[in-house]
């Protein structure tokens, strides 16, 4: 059924309720192992040298002023967008394979056809396939976001940076959670691209949730489990077979 962007914002909230119930915690050890220990070292980065990165793009002081106040908070929000970016596509990848079985485990929980099953537990073909999609996926989402990303270097358009970076980004992000539920009813990257921009409002308003998501300090710790099984209900309620 159709989902509006308000309703798609909120399934990364949801799929951080889920993960810690009875059933699903040990699907979430590990992501969320490997995303504290990213989060933590993309903390310390971070905010030891925020501040300066953010002055050298943001206009000279004098009659511009009034710019740098106004687009203070968006090139801030946007340098930990980046960073949480990052961080999050290697955290998928070291991570994939468990990413894997929690949606498999979440799509088996509501009923929905499959191929995979979590009950089998990792095995070196299924560990080798995960990471070779998650390394087409990374090819695929670099490709397009670098692009968005040099927008920061070119004076006068470094203003509406962040607003595109923060579009881009959330679209990229919904992709690149979602495929791990169409992997379910082995659907080609192509398809699935297709799908999701039939519902471009719900796609990138599900990765602004991710983005919220991800912003918010110690929840960010939780981001990639709880984004797999948020995108896992969101794919359940929208694009599930039949």
């Amino acid at each position: 059924m159709p989902i509006g962007p308000l309703s798609a914002f909120s399934y990364p909230f949801r799929g951080l309720r889920l993960i810690f119930r009875s059933g699903f915690r040990r699907y979430t050890a590990v992501p969320l192992l490997i995303n504290i220990t990213l989060f933590s070292a993309l903390g310390t980065l971070l905010f030891s040298n925020l501040g300066p990165w953010v002055d050298s793009l943001l206009p000279p002081g004098g009659w511009q002023d009034y710019l740098r106040w106004l687009v203070w908070p968006l090139v801030v929000a946007a340098f930990l967008l980046v960073g949480y970016f990052g961080f999050t596509l290697v955290g998928n990848l070291v991570a994939a394979p468990f990413n894997d079985l929690l949606a498999a485990r979440v799509v088996s929980s509501l009923g929905a056809p499959g191929h995979a099953t979590p009950a089998g537990g990792l095995t070196w073909p299924g560990i080798r396939n995960s990471i070779g999609d998650e390394l087409r996926k990374l090819w695929l989402i670099l490709s397009r976001s670098l692009p968005a990303l040099l927008l920061f270097l070119v004076p006068g358009l470094n203003l509406a940076a962040p607003v595109v970076w923060f579009v881009v980004v959330s679209w990229l992000l919904a992709f690149e959670y979602l495929e791990y539920p169409f992997a379910q009813s082995r659907l080609s990257f192509a398809e699935q691209r297709r799908l999701l921009r039939r519902d471009p409002l719900a796609t990138v308003a599900f990765g602004a949730g991710v983005s919220a998501l991800m912003l918010i300090p110690l929840v960010n710790l939780a981001a990639i489990p709880a984004s797999v099984a948020g995108a896992s209900l969101l794919w359940h309620e929208r694009w599930r077979p039949g």
